[in-house]
């Protein structure tokens, strides 16, 4: 992919040693056009795909784009959305910050698209901010694909963030294979969770 916002690389993100677990960085739109990292092949559009923050700006692009590829979908969020097509099956969850038990939104589940976290905040009102993101992009990220894995979950795919790469680039695109230079509590707690 030749976009510096639309790449996708293999990661570990807490998953078992063989297991699949893609992170993508990149923003809404893109993302969801990167959701190709999941096989098409015999059978696999009946499959079920478990989308997490499936109300929030990303999670919708998702849950638009994977329903146009004929998937069946699970929405995971803190909050009901009426705008989901009714073939689309809600899942409440509390908050990420706490344990979740992940057992029932995972029944059935072949792929996991894991875009809920705590997002940017232009207020930051809170005494550790690295410590809250880790909570949520970290902590609940890892808990997650572990738990997917032991459902025999085919494949995880974890939307990351450009801003892992750094905040700005000099005359070069980012690509997968530069350093991470995370510039902000956000960005650090993202390549935390894509390593797992």
């Amino acid at each position: 992919m030749s976009s510096k916002n639309r790449w996708h690389s293999r990661g570990s993100c807490g998953a078992p040693k063989g297991e699949d677990c893609f992170f993508i960085r990149g923003n809404g739109r893109l993302a969801a056009q990167s959701i190709d990292t999941i096989p098409r092949g015999g059978g696999v559009f009946m499959s079920l795909v478990l989308v997490t923050g499936a109300t929030g700006f990303m999670g919708q692009h998702v849950i638009r784009a994977l329903r146009r590829s004929g998937f069946s979908l699970r929405a995971a969020s803190r909050k009901s959305h009426s705008l989901f097509p009714v073939d689309v099956e809600q899942f409440l969850l509390g908050d990420l910050r706490e344990p979740v038990d992940w057992s029932g939104p995972l029944e059935g589940v072949s792929y996991v698209v894991h875009v809920a976290g705590r997002a940017h905040r232009l207020r930051e009102d809170a005494q550790d901010p690295l410590d809250e993101f880790r909570k949520v992009n970290t902590d609940a990220t890892v808990r997650l694909a572990k738990a997917a894995s032991e459902a025999g979950v085919k494949r995880f795919v974890f939307i990351s963030s450009i801003g892992v790469n750094g905040s700005e680039t000099r005359g070069e695109a980012f690509t997968a294979s530069d350093t991470p230079r995370p510039h902000s509590p956000y960005a650090v707690s993202k390549l935390e969770a894509e390593q797992g």
